[in-house]
């Protein structure tokens, strides 16, 4: 009688119960079968070895521990062969989302014509991972575990590695069968010895074997130790004040979702009104709660992942790290300012850098550069700031808003502005975010930002008129004064490019060309336009809370 072709367990099962059913004994109707099925394999099809108890129901709808395990040494753009994965694609989408594609071959849960596209995949172009998640403890006979295990072997990349998790059981040893197949009840260490029949090199962490394809290295393939990367979370070099400052300003400004003040680095200041803090063991975060979550943040701490919520692309420490074991080049990927001071530097490889400088994209601010560099350059630019010498901060020509624990109405911090600038009051930009000074902050961007935020060649998508078509010249308001007729402190005196200024946090300085748009096109007229506003703003902000109602009470 002609047998079906294929090579899949419900196919080997179909031929042996034909034969058996025409009058065939057991043992030839199983060497009938096995033998198309071993044809099947050798003109491209998949092989598995029969197993005597099905182990379709022990498929779960769930992702299964080992793919969200820390033991599972997988990073994204990684090609992942899960053995036994189930009916359900729960693990490859969760995978997926970790940039890592995967791809389930499963004889009782997979079509025929599924897993051979599978293999074939792998056969041409091998897997840098193989999982198989509880699989080896509901697979009752020897030989069909190691014919697992050989396939996981064969279809694996020359680097990769193959992670066999066990569920135990009772831990008796004595194998019985359930309501849903086949359990071994065998600890995971019993299991050590038919993984190393195949694997020359086995680890356990716990319940999971790891098969290794070729002996781990210790060092580089040119010798001597893995270099220390730019760590992502600050821990091998703190940046330097002036770093972690445009970091802070570009979370307050909605570009960036975190920032980490390490904990063998800077003292974190104090937040602001709005800004979230959360301390975790690498030190202290803060948050823009629109854009992360306390939550978010927490799950990311306990997973090694803060590049996740610092804005640091894809790719964490230990990624890189692994990446680097494996042959690929160290590098750092790194944000700079106009001139040239450090924003945020990545961790990364050649590899990984095409994808860093996407993601870090949004965080160049105007007039920088994102370039790759070498990351003992930018480890020796920290350590250069650490050892003495001038920092970038007391060289630093300031505008924007400005963050710290320094009190909205005491000017204790000393910085450089340019010649001309203008210095928005704290209360005014807290007003302005209606008691908010993140969301103060936003709108002052939106105002002075320009082309970056409007497509606006003028603020407030003017025109380059005077206020009011007047005479550029003229005092558009009368004479000039301060708030309730004090005299205004908030011009930066011209002469020398740049001018010492002594200021306060959650102030924010408007740059001369942002303040000559104001005065359309003469500094003088918009320096006199911006304390007309401060003072209306006060007023109005008096005003408001004049009429606010108390409190409520019970």
């Amino acid at each position: 009688m002609p047998l079906k072709k294929g090579s899949s367990q419900k196919t080997i099962s179909v031929n042996i119960a034909e034969m058996i059913k025409a009058g065939h004994p057991r043992d030839q109707a199983i060497a009938a079968a096995l033998n198309t099925a071993r044809k099947a394999r050798d003109d491209g099809g998949a092989t598995v070895s029969p197993q005597a108890i099905s182990s379709a129901d022990t498929s779960l709808k769930q992702v299964p521990a080992l793919l969200k395990s820390k033991v599972l040494d997988i990073v994204p753009g990684h090609r992942n062969l899960d053995m036994g994965g189930g009916r359900y694609d729960l693990g490859t989408q969760h995978l997926a989302s970790r940039g890592v594609e995967s791809h389930v071959f499963d004889p009782f849960n997979r079509s025929e014509a599924h897993n051979t596209s599978v293999l074939k995949r792998f056969k041409e172009r091998p897997a840098d991972s193989v999982t198989a998640a509880n699989v080896l403890n509901v697979i009752k006979e020897p030989e069909h575990r190691r014919g697992m295990i050989q396939s996981s072997y064969d279809h694996l990349s020359p680097e990769g590695k193959a992670y066999f998790d066990v569920y135990e059981g009772d831990r008796s040893g004595v194998g019985r069968e359930t309501s849903k197949g086949y359990q071994n009840n065998k600890k995971a260490a019993e299991y050590h010895e038919e993984v190393a029949s195949v694997f020359p090199h086995v680890e356990r962490k716990g319940t999971v074997l790891i098969g290794h394809k070729a002996k781990p290295r210790t060092a580089r393939a040119t010798g001597g130790p893995i270099p220390q990367q730019v760590d992502d979370a600050g821990k091998t070099l703190p940046e330097t004040t002036h770093t972690l400052a445009l970091q802070h300003q570009a979370m307050l400004e909605g570009r960036k979702p975190a920032v980490l003040y390490p904990s063998n680095g800077h003292t974190a200041p104090e937040p602001l009104p709005g800004v979230g803090v959360m301390h975790t063991k690498d030190g202290i975060i803060h948050y823009n709660p629109e854009m992360v979550s306390p939550e978010r943040i927490r799950k990311a701490a306990m997973e090694n992942r803060l590049n996740d919520v610092l804005g640091l692309g894809p790719f964490s420490k230990d990624d890189v790290l692994k990446r680097v074991h494996r042959g690929e080049a160290p590098v750092a990927v790194v944000v700079r300012d106009h001139t040239g001071h450090e924003v945020i530097a990545a961790a990364g490889t050649d590899k990984t850098a095409p994808i860093q400088i996407k993601a870090l994209q949004g965080l160049v601010p105007p007039g920088g550069t994102i370039n790759v560099e070498d990351e003992r350059q930018v480890l020796g630019n920290r350590i250069g700031k650490a050892g003495g010498g001038a920092l970038e901060s007391e060289n630093k020509v300031f505008t924007g808003p400005i963050h710290s624990p320094v009190a909205g109405r005491t000017d204790h911090l000393p910085m450089n502005v340019p010649s001309g600038s203008y210095v928005i009051p704290a209360d005014i930009i807290s007003a302005m975010g209606e008691g908010n000074t993140i969301a103060g902050f936003k709108h002052m961007r939106r105002i002075f930002g320009g082309t970056p935020y409007s497509g606006q060649k003028e603020p407030y998508g003017g025109s380059t008129m005077a206020p009011y078509e007047q005479d550029p010249k003229a005092e558009p308001y009368g004479e000039p004064s301060g708030p309730y007729e004090s005299e205004m402190p908030h011009k930066a005196s011209g002469g020398e490019a740049t001018v010492p200024v002594v200021v306060a946090g959650g102030e924010y300085v408007i740059s001369p060309e942002e303040v000559r748009q104001v005065g359309a096109g003469d500094l003088d007229t918009g320096h006199r336009v911006l304390d007309e506003f401060v003072k209306r703003m006060r007023a109005q902000t008096v005003k408001t809370l004049k009429n606010l109602p108390g409190p409520k009470r019970n």
